[in-house]
């Protein structure tokens, strides 16, 4: 038996504190400095007999962690893509993509207040992109178009839910990622193909850890 996440739980490790995410209780978590080193030595495979068990058993009487005997899932943290570079090249998208971006904006929002983030997940976990057909620029331009009739202000969310299912409608393969920052705490979600970040800035997501990628 060994120490994993819960089906639906994602972590990473932030500065001297462990951040968790409950997706079904669409909730975050911090642990104390104390415990995220017993998780480190957890994944590292020099836990403290007895110590480090006290200390990580608050995680698992959360639901946090679990014990496992599936050796096809180790603990460790979310990993993704670094993000290196935005998207250079300016697209012109048409009106029909524009409203579509818009559309598919709107539909994010709805499972958002209907389903929470659980719904949104699961439904995108094994997405298979349609024939491509939209250049990446022109999907781009797109989404950044629709922030004139919605504004992204507070929305990075379902906006960035939008953008990847445009491109998965555009024939791209995106990955969809979540991630945190500490001191104070702040989440913030935005979409990458490959270590390029489409509508948003590099710079911008560098200051988050990823703790959540599909």
């Amino acid at each position: 038996m060994h120490l994993t996440s819960p089906d639906g739980v994602h972590f990473c490790l932030l500065g001297e504190r462990s951040i968790f995410l409950d997706v079904e209780r669409d909730r975050y978590f911090a642990a104390s400095p104390e415990t995220t080193q017993a998780l480190v030595r957890a994944i590292n495979g020099t836990s403290l007999l007895g110590s480090d068990e006290a200390r990580l058993q608050p995680l698992l009487n959360q639901g946090l962690l679990c014990l496992s005997q599936d050796p096809s899932r180790p603990l460790g943290e979310t990993i993704a893509a670094k993000a290196t570079r935005d998207l250079s090249k300016k697209g012109v998208p048409s009106l029909d993509l524009i409203c579509l971006a818009t559309m598919l904006q709107l539909r994010a929002q709805h499972q958002l207040r209907r389903g929470g983030l659980a719904t949104i997940i699961a439904a995108r976990m094994h997405t298979c992109p349609g024939t491509r057909s939209r250049a990446i620029e022109d999907v781009a331009a797109a989404h950044r178009a629709a922030d004139l009739i919605i504004s992204p202000h507070q929305r990075c969310l379902m906006k960035s839910v939008g953008l990847f299912d445009l491109l998965i409608r555009s024939g791209h393969r995106p990955t969809f990622i979540m991630g945190v920052r500490d001191y104070p705490f702040t989440a913030h979600a935005w979409v990458q193909l490959g270590d390029m970040v489409i509508g948003d800035k590099q710079e911008r997501v560098a200051h988050y850890r990823p703790i959540l990628a599909v």
